[in-house]
């Protein structure tokens, strides 16, 4: 299996009928993991004990649907070589044909960015170790998420909340929308990713975060999202009217109607949760 390519173990992935939901996400990014892994221990002067190889945002929380982008990090000690290391890696994702956001930098320069990068900082907060060097990986990762936890959450959070506020008002009340955009609207996915950032800063807000009610709400948007990138072949998170009928077919609802009412509620769920930590915050 280490020689199947990138882009023929998505189409396997995605012509598995029996795969969907959340279930596809993860078995997707254990799948990158493993070609991830076959390509760096092939690259000349890959040292897996001064580099470590980091997943972080959706692929962090193994959240792939089918057209989604890679985010990584790749974390050294090893001074120049890693130029010629991370081509060796870079390249391959390319020539898959698979999005890829990517940086390389020392642990301390990767504490330095996310200190002043907000979208980098949550990215990490969702980090985790793809190969290398378990002992760098957690000084980014926990120092990340300790001084997100101590501080950084805190400063940040000012501009956390305007930045959801204008994404609400861009993008609407998922519940309430024809054609929702399951990860950008009110009640979207992306909401509950910033929920869970927002509750390590604030751990009172753990109970408003971490409940069955949510999870169940997520599985519904991702198994939509998933059946979405199958159909459009693309990376798309607006439910477009005229494709609701085969997405309802494809997630095994009754119709287009049910299906939009368990994502009309998933919505209202997440949002009621959203509304409540920014709600106790301001207090």
């Amino acid at each position: 299996m280490s020689n199947e390519s990138l882009k023929e173990r998505r189409s396997r992935l995605i012509g598995d009928i029996a795969l969907d939901g959340v279930r596809f996400t993860k078995v997707l990014a254990h799948e990158t993991d493993e070609w991830l892994r076959f390509i760096i221990e092939n690259a000349k002067g890959a040292n897996p004990k001064k580099m470590a190889l980091i997943a972080t945002g959706g692929y962090g929380r193994a959240q792939l649907a089918p057209s989604s982008d890679l985010d990584l990090l790749l974390v050294h000690t090893s001074g120049r070589s890693i130029a010629k290391v991370a081509d060796q890696l870079w390249y391959p994702i390319w020539d898959q044909g698979v999005g890829l956001d990517h940086s390389v930098r020392t642990p301390k320069e990767a504490m330095t960015v996310a200190h002043g990068d907000l979208r980098v900082a949550l990215g990490l907060l969702d980090g985790r170790l793809i190969w290398g060097s378990e002992s760098l990986a957690r000084e980014v990762l926990d120092g990340v998420r300790q001084s997100w936890h101590e501080q950084w959450g805190h400063e940040w959070l000012p501009v956390l909340e305007e930045q959801v506020t204008a994404r609400h008002a861009t993008h609407g009340d998922l519940a309430d929308l024809l054609e929702p955009d399951l990860k950008e609207a009110h009640g979207g996915l992306r909401d509950l990713n910033i929920l869970r950032a927002v509750a390590i800063a604030f751990p009172d807000l753990d109970r408003f975060v971490d409940a069955e009610d949510l999870t169940a709400a997520e599985s519904v948007l991702l198994t939509t999202r998933v059946a979405m990138h199958r159909y459009a072949k693309r990376d798309q998170n607006r439910l477009l009217l005229q494709d609701q009928d085969e997405i309802a077919r494809r997630v095994e609802a009754a119709d287009a109607d049910v299906l939009m009412r368990s994502i009309s509620e998933a919505g209202r769920t997440i949002a009621r949760a959203s509304d409540t930590v920014w709600r106790r915050r301001a207090v």
